[in-house]
């Protein structure tokens, strides 16, 4: 499981990061990232919500 508690862009940054760190061991291991198998929770009150887009 990966997951970051979200304040801010850069922690949004360092989420994205966690990703890519975990797709290069996957391939370095030889096993199979089954991105149709995840999921995404949001759990908020705020009512401005971060909005990350990787470049």
């Amino acid at each position: 499981m990966v997951y970051r508690k979200i304040n801010s862009e850069e922690d949004c940054q360092i989420l994205q990061n966690d990703v890519i760190k975990l797709a290069k061991r996957e391939k370095q291991w030889g096993m199979d990232f089954h991105p149709e198998t995840c999921s995404i929770i949001r759990v908020h009150r705020k009512r401005n919500t971060i909005m990350f887009v990787t470049p």
